[in-house]
């Protein structure tokens, strides 16, 4: 049977799961969906496998690194070409949801794509370069104008977007767990307050000062849950204080994050920009869980429920802030959030990509 839907990434299958993951695996519940990675480095093929019900993975192999690749455009054409024709004469008439901001000769094959954006991708590469962001900046105004529709996680990015194309609409992130448990773990006298810090752990997304400050306070247990760079970890100051739990997905994911009394999403704000919201803290509400934030910009276009979410403005202020999280913390406030995260699933997140589908492809 044909596919419904065919998600083109520069993504990896087996690394922490992110909006274009969760799309994937909501869509599966009712279509047979298609999932297109990045390229691993080899001789020209590609690598189709079942890893779960209603998913077909695609790895295309290809001579060069797409971390090089998606930034030269001669040869990111190239590869395109190459991969998007053999696409076309295996999935003929599935619909395109497209990640991948460069993907400009997806038009040559498919008519019905939809671009789907979930950063600014403009100056937020380590490899700064005004030549990159420039072709970054018309690769990305042309998917998006020839699209049938845009989906965007964040109202920045949606103004942006219909620059390009008036059919630009908002879908915030949102949590995979689907039924979430209440928490029954409560902080008792004597006992250390168990603080995670889950994401992508390196000195460029996270400030090993405010993880060392953590980790240095006797009141404290520090969990790390994510890839970490050997760089960072070089600069702990305390490591026999944390806990590395690693990249962790599904139950296992959701069990470590049970054992939580306060989640803790930083961003190092230096390199943030405008559109990135945190995909983080809906899973510590899913489980009942307060959240502290660094402060993003979207974050002002965000509700949520009394004393879930802690905005830190300073890294000084977090030992404090994680204090107050505890302190003001009750069996309420856990369901409040677990109620308001089941209103924010992907599953939520999926029906309303369909209102927007059905009423452009009809």
């Amino acid at each position: 049977m044909e596919p419904k839907f065919l998600i083109n990434t520069i993504t990896a299958w087996n690394e922490p799961h992110r909006a274009r993951h969760q799309f994937a695996f909501a869509a599966s519940k009712q279509f047979k969906t298609v999932f297109v990675t990045r390229n691993n480095v080899g001789l020209p093929k590609l690598n189709i496998s079942n890893p779960e019900p209603n998913i077909t993975l695609i790895e295309p192999c290809f001579p060069i690194d797409y971390r090089f690749r998606y930034r030269l455009p001669v040869i990111n054409e190239m590869y395109q070409n190459w991969l998007y024709l053999r696409l076309k004469k295996l999935y003929p008439d599935a619909s395109i949801i497209n990640f991948d901001f460069t993907a400009t000769q997806l038009f040559k094959y498919y008519s019905g794509v939809v671009y789907y954006c979930n950063d600014e991708y403009v100056g937020n590469s380590k490899y700064q370069s005004q030549l990159v962001d420039k072709y970054i900046s018309y690769c990305e105004k042309k998917v998006a104008s020839r699209a049938v529709f845009c989906v965007a996680t964040a109202n920045y990015l949606v103004n942006k977007l219909k620059k390009y194309n008036s059919n630009s609409y908002e879908i915030p992130l949102g949590v995979s767990v689907e039924n979430s448990t209440l928490a029954n773990k409560r902080i008792k006298d004597g006992n250390k307050i168990v603080v995670g810090f889950m994401g992508v752990i390196n000195k460029r997304q996270f400030s090993v000062e405010a993880v060392n400050q953590i980790a240095g306070n006797p009141a404290f247990s520090l969990v790390l849950i994510g890839p970490i760079e050997k760089s960072f970890i070089k600069r702990l100051k305390y490591p026999e204080n944390i806990k590395i739990a690693g990249v962790l997905k599904g139950r296992e994911l959701s069990e470590e994050l049970n054992k939580l009394d306060v989640g803790v999403a930083l961003y190092n704000l230096k390199w943030v920009k405008p559109g990135t919201t945190p995909n983080k803290l809906w899973q510590y509400l899913s489980l009942g869980k307060p959240a502290i934030v660094s402060n993003l910009p979207d974050l002002k276009t965000m509700k949520f429920p009394d004393k879930s979410v802690y905005i830190l403005n300073k890294d000084t202020e977090l030992t404090a802030m994680i204090k107050q999280a505890v302190l003001e913390d009750t069996r309420e406030l856990h369901e409040q959030r677990i109620a308001f995260a089941r209103q924010n699933t992907w599953g939520v997140r999926f029906k309303r990509f369909m209102h927007f589908y059905n009423q452009h492809f009809n």
